[in-house]
C-alpha cells in the first residue's frame, strides 16, 4: 500500500485496518511516498515490490475475484508481455451523464482492444488502472537514466500520460502489450467526476501532454538516427498547425453559439498548442535520453 502524501488520516486508518484484521493470509507493507503524484507513487511500489510481476491497483479500484491469479497466469506464460491491461467497469455514484458514453475511455473503463492477446496496434497501451507490469525491463530503464515526461496526476492537477509512456518505452525495447477481457474491476465514479466542468478539466490536462508523446512517435516511426533539424521542423509545423486551428475555432465558435462539444473540442486544441509551444529543447533533450537508453539497453 502506498500512502502518496495523505493529509486525511487514511494511512493510519489502513494500518490499523491490516493489522487488527487477520482473516488476511498475506503479507503487507504501507510505504509513505512524500512527493505527490501518481507516477511517484507508482514508482514507490516498483522500488519496493519484490516480484517482477507487478500489478497496479489504484484506491478506486475493486478487482474481480480471479484477476491476480489469472493474471499472473498469462504474465508468466508469455514472457514478452511488458504490459498487460484488464477490462474496467464503470461504478456510478450518481446517475451516469448522457455524454458518458461518448468518451468513456477517458476514465479508463471499458474494452482496450477487439479481442483478447496481443493488441495489433503499434504502439499500443492501455490505462495503468489495473494493470500488470513486468519490472525488470522497466526498472532497467530507471537504472540507466530514465525520467519520466509525463507527472501524472498531482492534486488537483489532471494531466496524464505516465502510463502510456511506460507502455511505449517498453515496446522500443521489444516487449508486448496485451490485453484481456476477463481481467475486469469497477472503477468507481464519484459524482464530482462526472460533471462536464471536471470531463473539460481532465481531457485538457491529457492534451497537454501531447507533445510529450511526439517524443515516442519521432522514434517508433523512424529508427533510424533523426537529425537535430528534421526533429525541430516536424515539432514547428505541428505547433503551428494547432495555432492556426486553434484560431479558427475560436473565430468559428465566437460567430456562433457554441455547445459544450465544441467547447471542449477548442479547450483540447489549445492545450495541444501549449503543449508544443515552450517545450521544444526538452522534448528533444528527453529524445535525445531514449535514444541513449534504448542503445544501452
Amino acid at each position: 500500500m502506498v500512502d502518496n502524501a495523505s493529509t486525511d488520516g487514511v494511512a493510519e486508518l489502513v494500518e490499523k485496518y491490516l493489522t487488527n484484521n487477520q482473516i488476511y493470509n498475506f503479507s503487507w507493507k504501507l510505504i509513505h511516498e512524500p512527493t505527490p503524484g501518481l507516477i511517484h507513487a507508482r514508482l514507490a511500489g516498483m522500488k519496493a515490490a519484490a516480484s517482477d510481476i507487478m500489478l497496479f491497483c489504484d484506491d478506486d479500484n475493486t478487482l474481480c475475484d480471479t484477476y491476480v491469479q489469472t493474471g499472473f497466469e498469462i504474465m508468466h506464460a508469455n514472457p514478452k508481455i511488458g504490459v498487460l491491461g484488464g477490462l474496467g467497469i464503470p461504478e456510478f455514484e450518481s446517475e451516469k451523464p448522457d455524454w458518458f458514453d461518448t468518451f468513456y475511455h477517458s476514465y479508463a473503463v471499458g474494452a482496450q482492444a477487439d479481442k483478447d492477446g496481443k493488441i495489433d496496434k503499434y504502439p499500443a497501451e492501455v490505462y495503468g488502472a489495473g494493470s500488470f507490469f513486468r519490472k525488470a525491463p522497466l526498472q532497467r530503464f530507471y537504472d540507466l537514466g530514465f525520467k519520466s515526461i509525463f507527472k501524472g496526476r498531482t492534486g488537483k492537477v489532471l494531466s496524464a500520460g505516465d502510463d502510456v509512456e511506460w507502455c511505449y518505452s517498453l515496446q522500443l525495447v521489444g516487449y508486448e502489450i496485451w490485453y484481456n477481457s476477463s481481467l475486469t474491476f469497477l472503477h468507481f465514479m464519484p459524482a464530482k467526476r462526472l460533471q462536464w466542468d471536471y470531463y473539460i478539466k481532465m481531457k485538457s490536462g491529457i492534451a497537454s501532454g501531447s507533445a510529450g508523446f511526439y517524443v515516442y512517435n519521432s522514434i517508433f516511426y523512424s529508427r533510424k538516427k533523426n537529425i537535430f533539424i528534421l526533429f525541430y521542423l516536424k515539432y514547428y509545423k505541428i505547433k503551428l498547425t494547432y495555432l492556426f486551428l486553434y484560431i479558427k475555432h475560436k473565430i468559428m465558435f465566437d460567430s456562433i453559439k457554441k455547445n459544450k462539444f465544441q467547447e471542449l473540442k477548442l479547450e483540447i486544441i489549445k492545450n495541444k498548442f501549449s503543449s508544443y509551444l515552450f517545450n521544444a529543447k526538452s522534448h528533444y533533450n528527453h529524445f535525445l535520453l531514449i535514444k541513449n537508453i534504448i542503445a544501452k539497453y
